[in-house]
């Protein structure tokens, strides 16, 4: 029983939130506000949105001042730690967390020499380690 009350609370909170989020709509729709008024309401949006994503089970969206992240433009280090900033703490888990990530971008590799073979090296980083994985 406790587990279909905790499902009808959580249903209650997201029809709060979706309705708030449809004001906060036709707030920005309506043209009557001030640009400092539009960017509070967007950021408002945003952080009912996450709040939204986040009891939903699903992903989380990296942000930095209310907007989303590049990940052209950050490293994949700062990319985990503000991701890992992002899980919950009090003891609520969302969704199962997964244990193991491995991201690799080559944006471009160019040999010239025809015939030899070539070795690309990478390496794994323990952020509890602070060192490379070996």
């Amino acid at each position: 029983m406790p587990f279909q009350k905790h499902k009808v609370d959580l249903f209650y909170k997201l029809r709060h939130v979706m309705n708030e989020l449809i004001d906060l709509r036709r707030q920005l729709l309506s043209g009557h506000l001030t640009q400092d008024q539009v960017r509070e309401v967007k950021r408002h949006i945003t952080v009912r949105l996450d709040w939204g994503n986040e009891h939903l089970g699903l992903d989380l969206v990296p942000r930095k001042d209310f907007e989303v992240v590049d990940s052209d433009q950050i490293s994949v280090s700062d990319l985990y730690k503000m991701v890992d900033t992002m899980r919950p703490r009090h003891g609520e888990t969302c969704r199962i967390p997964v244990p193991h990530h491995f991201f690799l971008s080559l944006k471009s590799f160019t040999y010239n020499t025809i015939g030899e073979d070539t070795d690309v090296f990478f390496s794994l980083y323990d952020m509890r380690e602070g060192k490379q994985i070996r």
